[in-house]
């Protein structure tokens, strides 16, 4: 469903599994991308966080995995990244199972995301991403009901933006480690703004036209840090699925 400033959306975490992207995805993506990518996973408590990253750690073709902590936690039914306890229990989780770099998505839900933020990093998180997408609902005048058949969704796009430049800001004063920023970015010109605000890098994947757009730009963000790996997104088409992968270069960066 669209809105003045973008798209909602409950489409959910579509995904075949673990066993079926090892089995079968990374073989067919290794015939045709020849660098590192990066697995999102999702979970529904702790332990499958867990068991996820774990079954990724031995695969030599996942460069890192981001951690979408956005979702609910089945015990609580609160999102694990609504709090700084939860947050913090999953990045422990995850980091006792892997060696690969960890980030992990915050939502924009939580009360105090810089203070989630910081939990991650205390618990041993490589770097952050922020910010997913917020939920909403539009209703259909002539139906009088919900536009979704989820009667809510996802919002995105660039009526997110002024939202993920703030909290972007917030987070860069609340820890030491690489933040991607995200949310709403349809121009360059936006990259540069969140990359002000704090962001070491920048995705895009829900803007204008739908098209998927990376920019990376030297001297422009607020955090200088040597190690960090630039990430640069593809488009990679195979077997007529659409996906988005990370690859990635080293770069230092400095300080404006």
């Amino acid at each position: 469903a669209e809105y003045a400033g973008g798209m909602l959306n409950a489409v959910g975490l579509q995904n075949p599994g673990v066993d079926a992207v090892i089995a079968h995805e990374l073989p067919e993506l290794k015939k045709v991308f020849h660098k590192p990518v990066m697995a999102n996973v999702s979970g529904f408590s702790v332990e499958e966080y867990a068991e996820v990253c774990a079954r990724l750690d031995a695969q030599p073709q996942v460069g890192w995995l981001e951690v979408n902590i956005s979702c609910p936690n089945v015990h609580g039914g609160a999102a694990f990244g609504a709090e700084p306890s939860a947050a913090a229990e999953v990045t422990r989780a995850v980091r006792a199972v892997t060696k690969k770099p960890i980030i992990l998505k915050l939502s924009p839900t939580a009360a105090d995301i810089a203070a989630v933020a910081k939990a991650c990093e205390d618990a041993g998180a490589d770097g952050v991403s922020l910010i997913n997408t917020l939920p909403g609902m539009r209703i259909d005048l002539a139906r009088r009901r919900p536009l979704l058949a989820n009667r809510t969704g996802g919002m995105s796009g660039p009526g997110m933006f002024p939202l993920a430049v703030r909290m972007v800001y917030q987070v860069y004063e609340a820890v030491h480690i690489p933040i991607v920023g995200m949310g709403g970015v349809t121009s360059a010109q936006d990259v540069l703004e969140l990359m002000l605000a704090g962001a070491t890098a920048v995705g895009n994947s829900a803007g204008r036209d739908g098209a998927l757009r990376h920019r990376q730009s030297q001297g422009h963000h607020r955090r200088s840090t040597s190690w960090v790996r630039t990430l640069s997104l593809r488009w990679i088409l195979t077997a007529g699925k659409r996906r988005s992968h990370f690859s990635t270069s080293f770069r230092t960066r400095s300080r404006l």
